[in-house]
């Protein structure tokens, strides 16, 4: 089971520099309009097929 961490959570490893992967499941049309920055868009109904894109070496956080 995967872990939930708080938004607050992740700033704090954005800020902190933490290698963290950072997956948009958002369509293409909602990621352009804004996403956190470094965030990788993988809409949710490809992601099954696409999880060979995510690095597996850091903790990945979805949205």
């Amino acid at each position: 089971m995967a872990d939930l961490i708080s938004p607050q959570e992740l700033y704090r490893r954005i800020a902190a520099e933490e290698p963290t992967t950072i997956v948009d499941v958002r369509t293409p049309e909602i990621y352009r309009e804004g996403h956190i920055s470094g965030a990788i868009n993988i809409p949710l109904e490809e992601l099954e097929d696409r999880m060979g894109e995510i690095p597996q070496d850091r903790p990945v956080v979805t949205y």
